[in-house]
């Protein structure tokens, strides 16, 4: 077993658990844009999608069913940059009914949904 991808899994979630206690969200915003903000790696698509296989991998054992989009992506964006892989946190809503979402995407490839279920979603910020 690897053991960076799991060190980096638990680092990012005690990472992004203080910084959702601590901060208002603007300040959480400020913290992943800084995270989202690596520098381009050189991991190829297959790279990223291991990466990611494996942080939904460790997801089960330390999340809720209620962490389902808003602090399961911070985690996810934290993550991914620990292991060199800038992504973007994408925040959409929906009208009808209403419905707000974020997800996290790389290059286009949504990371921790569905793009059919995201595709219900009108883009409004990208961090």
């Amino acid at each position: 077993m690897h053991w960076r991808p799991m060190t980096a899994f638990l680092l990012a979630f005690a990472v992004a658990a203080h910084v959702r206690r601590a901060s208002h969200l603007k300040q959480t915003l400020a913290s992943a844009r800084k995270w989202a903000a690596v520098a381009p790696s050189h991991c190829s698509k297959d790279c990223i999608l291991d990466l990611t296989r494996r942080f939904h991998s460790f997801t089960p054992y330390v999340f809720t069913s209620h962490e389902a989009c808003f602090f399961r992506s911070l985690v996810l964006l934290k993550y991914l940059s620990l292991m060199g892989v800038s992504a973007n946190w994408e925040f959409g809503v929906r009208p009808l009914p209403f419905s707000a979402h974020c997800w996290i995407e790389h290059d286009g490839m949504v990371l921790n949904d569905h793009l059919g279920h995201v595709s219900e979603y009108r883009k409004i910020m990208s961090v």
